[in-house]
């Protein structure tokens, strides 16, 4: 082929593929109804297509409509970041998304025919949302074959809206949807001007997110000034660029699954009419072969302004120095984290990635160590239950409805633990490949606002076999040290020793402190003995000597069988027996735990990728699972004999990952979870409830 030739071909085609995205707008534009001298309602009140293309982006982008009723709601014809303030998209929105249809007064949706594909409306309302440019790619052609998969062949929808406060109660923000790939993975940041006629306090906070979403951080910018330098397009994030942890904002709250935030009585964000929001939004396509739509809302209460209102004040906290060898053993981190004067903590959360296994925040005592825990991450996403593992997903969070007072002087430690079973060493990073050690606090500033809570009489030593006591009277927490929960100390959890629990912290004098010791069951060599040859099998408890008056208590998977409390059992059902000694005020004396009977049959298989978790359990379990196809799932649960004890339905459940909670109200013991699509059985996994 001639060399002159070649050149003038890869110059066309170097061409074609350069360009630019507000190029593609205005083809769009000309093949629906707007090849003509004017559209968008025609004559010289519509929009025209004349002229250069700066020209045409002059007469559209920023621009104000014509239409009174949309000038008077301050939106633009183009407002660059914003499609629902878009005057011009949401006259061709047509029914594709709830908060961009026409508003009263606002005519009728363009084109009158309705041609204007899903893929086309798609490719304006990302070119606003990514900043309405006049030249180049507005967005990767990753991102245009994403959206034009799922509208042409259909992939994982956003979630339908919830609903907005009423009229008079606060607002509404809608972010997206995004589209990814399968696997693929963004995080960015999306300034998004309030435009408030005043001043307001915010009580409460409601985030909903795509169950596919990592997080959603809400930020605020610290003034007009940093707001006005940054960019109202979405801005990709990266620890050397657009950094989300930087100072030009102040957090607000975060989010790793939906979550209303209800400040306490008396407290309010305070944001002035000028406030300008930053928002951190991180999603991840776990798909492995479908298109993901994900978008994420949250709802803005507001209440009158009120001087004796305490300003609520959040942080992010960061130990950005972590380092995890892949070597498959713990990894502990920890760091010191101070204030400039008094505060009062509402509220503990934490993060990490996928290798947190544990996550601690301690008072620091007067030798600069560990001193009583205020926060413990192996607890359930609402601080209520215990659950002996770190969800890392959806951590729990923490309120404590009495203050947790901190003076200038205390400092708080936070520790967490990792375990690096993957592929390469990890540190400090953005992706969920990398790693996180992130506190985040809720409180207010200065002298504390709440009245003191009072002691219950409370006892000094208790058996860790002793059911949960009250510690205070009139409140749901208050309280905090090893083994609180709540309002209650649970012996079981705080483990044998002594433990500080300390309420009204930390206000000098007025601080309350009372130890309570926890002890082990009484040193006895107690055991049992399990004849086989009787029909059912009979359990002997060895003879032990004893002085004094006992009783005795038979288990079986560990709740109490009635009526057996002399020295011979019969074991008419299969499970764990174990046997107690309680003598007089002393805790009991309890032999180890035995087996008698077979699973009948019944045995572990996997045919998918499966999981249970927790496992050992005592009120609610996760079943993940990897489906190769779009199916009706059940999740089947049955007792050692087969026996049906509880199910679940879902319909239409996505091919990749997929995750289904539920409380399983069953007796202590052992059990069988059975995945079971389209009627096939494809797996089987034993499970432990727990007393």
């Amino acid at each position: 082929m001639n060399k002159n030739l070649i050149i003038v071909l890869s110059f066309f085609y170097l061409t074609a593929n350069a360009q630019s995205t507000f190029s593609e707008v205005i083809t769009v534009l000309e093949n629906n109804g707007c090849s003509n001298g004017y559209c968008h309602g025609g004559g010289a009140g519509g929009f025209s297509l004349s002229g250069s293309e700066q020209e045409i982006y002059d007469n559209l982008v920023g621009v104000v409509p014509t239409n009174e009723a949309a000038a008077s709601r301050g939106d633009k014809l183009i407002d660059p970041g914003y499609p629902e303030r878009s005057f011009f998209y949401r006259k061709i929105n047509q029914d594709l998304y709830e908060d961009s249809k026409l508003h009263s007064g606002e005519m009728d949706a363009m084109p009158p025919s309705g041609t204007l594909s899903k893929v086309d409306r798609e490719l304006i309302r990302q070119w606003i949302y990514f900043g309405a440019p006049i030249e180049g790619k507005a967005f990767s052609d990753n991102v245009k074959e994403a959206f034009t998969e799922f509208h042409e062949e259909g992939g994982i929808e956003a979630d339908n809206p919830p609903p907005a406060p009423a009229e008079g109660e606060g607002f509404q923000v809608h972010l997206g949807p995004f589209f990814l790939k399968p696997g693929d993975e963004i995080e960015f940041l999306k300034k998004h001007s309030l435009k408030l006629d005043e001043d307001l306090e915010v009580n409460r906070i409601s985030a909903f997110l795509h169950p596919f979403s990592h997080h959603f951080i809400l930020y605020k910018f610290r003034n007009q000034e940093v707001s006005d330098a940054k960019t109202d397009a979405m801005r990709v994030v990266s620890l050397s660029g657009e950094n989300p942890f930087g100072t030009a904002t102040e957090l607000v709250a975060v989010w790793q699954t939906n979550k209303d935030f209800v400040l306490p009585e008396g407290t309010a964000f305070k944001w002035e009419k000028e406030s300008v929001l930053d928002l951190n939004y991180h999603i991840l396509n776990y798909s492995t072969n479908n298109v993901l739509a994900a978008d994420v809302y949250f709802n803005v209460y507001t209440q009158p302004q009120n001087d004796d209102n305490k300003e609520m004040f959040s942080d992010l906290l960061l130990n950005t120095g972590i380092f995890i060898p892949n070597d498959g053993q713990e990894t502990i981190h920890s760091g010191e984290i101070g204030f400039n004067g008094p505060i009062n903590i509402w509220s503990v959360s934490s993060h990490t990635h996928k290798y947190g296994k544990d996550f601690d925040v301690y008072l620091e005592d007067e030798n600069g160590e560990k001193g009583v825990q205020v926060f413990e991450g192996k607890f359930n996403f609402d601080y209520t239950v215990y659950t002996d593992y770190y969800d890392y997903a959806h951590p729990p969070f923490r309120e404590f409805d009495k203050f947790l007072r901190l003076p200038s002087s205390q400092d708080l430690i936070h520790e967490a633990m990792f375990i690096n079973d993957g592929p390469e060493n990890v540190n400090f990073g953005l992706t969920t490949n990398d790693e996180m050690m992130i506190t985040a606090l809720l409180y207010t500033r200065g002298e504390d606002h709440q009245e003191l809570a009072e002691f219950n009489e409370l006892p000094t030593t208790v058996c860790i076999t002793d059911e949960p006591f009250e510690l205070l009277k009139n409140y749901e927490s208050g309280a905090i040290g090893n083994g609180v929960i709540g309002n209650h100390f649970h012996p079981d959890f705080a483990g044998i020793g002594s433990h500080v629990i300390l309420v009204n912290c930390c206000k000098g004098n007025e601080v309350k402190e009372f130890i309570v010791e926890v002890v082990p069951y009484t040193d006895l060599d107690l055991s049992f003995s399990i004849d086989n040859n009787t029909n059912p099998p009979t359990l002997y408890l060895d003879p032990v000597e004893i002085s004094g008056p006992f009783s005795i208590q038979w288990y079986l998977n560990d709740q109490a069988i009635p009526n057996s409390n002399s020295d011979v059992v019969l074991a008419e059902q299969d499970g764990t027996y174990s046997a107690e000694i309680i003598i007089g005020n002393e805790c009991p004396a309890r032999t180890q735990s035995q087996s008698v009977g077979d699973v009948s049959g019944i045995s572990e298989q996997n045919m998918i990728p499966f999981t249970v978790s927790p496992n050992p359990f005592r009120d609610r379990i996760t079943v993940s699972y990897e489906l190769d196809r779009t199916a009706d799932v059940e999740l089947r649960v049955v007792d050692l004999r087969g026996k049906l004890v509880d199910n679940k339905y879902f319909t239409n459940q996505v091919s990749g990952p997929n995750n289904s909670s539920f409380n399983l109200d069953v007796a202590p013991g052992a059990y069988f979870v059975s995945i079971i699509a389209n009627g096939e059985v494809l797996g089987m996994q034993k499970i432990l409830m727990l007393r």
